[in-house]
């Protein structure tokens, strides 16, 4: 029998090649804008999985399938990566619908996270992670509300996880345009209401029953920035109070960081805010740094003075008062700590921290301007 000749070899392979390409993605690897097929991508993620199987035989290898498809360049659209799930019912698993829930949360149109949720809740394969992806999405499409009592009902002995604790507490990190006009009042653009109060005293004891190390649990934060987004400030700093007495002499760096962030989060009340409280802002500011001398290792950073300058510009008091403070800092503390950390956006105006070297530029250049006026008034 005559050996294949190499004309037929070649266009079996292409063939080949091809019906790979469109049995792997479900879609012709000819479609516009795909310049390689998705197996040969430059993504670490893809290339550590790639090739992998063109029919996926377990469940493992179907959520494998699944995150290579959302991954793949150009991202496709979420009724694909849904058509693509479907294909296999026999290799559903909890894996499976949580990644998808996963990418969903990304989504403007809500619709597809509640269709992929509700199917993972008739198939009994939601846990904890797909709950806490749920609440996940409802924050950040701005129903803290719902979010508060599916938490309640779905964890009624005040008993909840950590993980889904974090995203009830937590502000969100993003909304869509769609869900900050309140419904009651569409002509008024604002956030969404906080939710309602927690049981603190029950979450002061998980905290202890869940993490090794309570002075750097994840929790305590998140429970502060809860309070100060919710205006109960005096709880928030009963909370850090007690926190900073509870911390050992020899603290580690990170428990004083972790610490600082405390001391941070209430700095960050917005002057709205403060002028409700019964004594006024100076004290309150003064009652916060005054915080730093419960432990003798913790010490103001150059992020603190970023936000006490951001007060006081606030207050149009950032000249000669930021001078006298700076002077008032560095005899007591030294040349203050440059925050290594990365800067984080202000409560209100969401513009960068300043650094220590520009609030002392402003600083000068207030002490400046007033030493301008005093001359001019002289004259």
């Amino acid at each position: 029998m005559d050996a294949p000749s190499e004309k037929v070899v070649g266009s079996a392979q292409m063939s080949l090649a091809h019906s790979f390409s469109k049995t792997s993605t479900g879609t012709p690897s000819s479609r516009k804008g795909v310049e390689k097929p998705w197996w040969k991508a430059d993504s670490a993620l893809e290339q550590a999985y790639a090739p992998g199987p063109s029919h996926p035989r377990i469940p493992r290898d179907l959520v494998l399938h699944i995150l290579r498809i959302i991954t793949s360049h150009p991202r496709p659209r979420f009724y694909h990566v849904l058509h693509e799930h479907d294909a296999y019912p026999r290799l559903h698993s909890t894996d499976s619908y949580n990644l998808l829930l996963d990418h969903a949360c990304d989504l403007p149109n809500p619709k597809y996270f509640t269709a992929v949720y509700r199917r993972a809740c008739n198939d009994g394969m939601a846990n904890e992670t797909t709950h806490q992806l749920y609440v996940r999405h409802l924050v950040r499409q701005g129903k803290a509300m719902d979010a508060t009592a599916f938490v309640r009902t779905t964890y009624p002995n005040d008993v909840v996880p950590p993980a889904v604790l974090l995203e009830l507490v937590s502000p969100p990190t993003e909304r869509p345009r769609a869900h900050l006009v309140p419904e009651e009042n569409e002509h008024k653009v604002g956030p969404p209401k906080p939710p309602p109060p927690l049981n603190m005293q029950a979450l002061r004891t998980q905290v202890d029953a869940e993490h090794d190390d309570v002075h750097t649990s994840p929790l305590v934060l998140a429970s502060v920035r809860y309070l100060r987004y919710s205006g109960k400030h005096a709880e928030a700093g009963s909370i850090v109070v007690h926190h900073l007495h509870a911390l050992p002499p020899q603290a580690t760096p990170k428990q004083l960081s972790y610490a600082q962030d405390l001391i941070h989060e209430l700095l960050l009340l917005p002057p709205a805010t403060i002028s409700h409280l019964p004594h006024p802002q100076a004290a309150y500011y003064s009652s916060i740094l005054r915080l730093f001398d419960l432990h003798p290792k913790l010490r103001p950073t150059s992020t603190t003075l970023a936000l006490t300058m951001e007060w006081l510009r606030r207050r149009q008091e950032r000249g000669y008062l930021a001078y006298c403070m700076l002077r008032k800092w560095r005899a007591k503390w030294g040349d203050l700590v440059e925050d290594s950390r990365e800067c984080v956006p202000c409560a209100e105006d969401d513009q960068p921290r300043v650094r220590m070297s520009q609030a002392a530029a402003g600083a000068r250049s207030g002490r400046t301007e007033r030493a301008k006026t005093m001359a001019a008034g002289e004259g």
